[in-house]
């Protein structure tokens, strides 16, 4: 075989040519492949991270109550009446006085 390479170096270069571009068009659909992949997982993972945002929370008809030091309020018994508290919805704010409250019958 090293006669027919001396004997014809220029079908060496080209065999070894399409090697290469064999192989550079493997490697660009493997990184395509995994491209399309991971976009995928980070889709699905954006996905539940939005879902669990506070603020899509509140777009789903949820609130948050904050007294006025800023500490969150998820309980009735950290209340008293006559406080004022701040109600996060979805597209603003609220100051608020709490009249009245009661425990949740079961």
């Amino acid at each position: 075989t090293e006669h027919s390479v001396l004997s014809n170096p220029q079908k060496l270069l080209d065999n070894r040519r399409l090697m290469v571009d064999q192989y550079v068009t493997a490697m660009d659909a493997a990184v395509r492949l995994n491209y399309t992949a991971a976009k995928g997982e980070f889709a699905t993972m954006m996905a539940k991270l939005d879902s669990l945002s506070p603020l899509a929370v509140l777009g789903r008809g949820y609130s948050m109550i904050k007294d006025e030091s800023g500490a969150i309020i998820n309980s009735y018994k950290q209340m008293s009446i006559g406080q004022h508290v701040q109600v996060s919805l979805s597209d603003g704010q609220a100051e608020m006085e709490i009249l009245n409250f009661h425990e949740n019958e079961e």
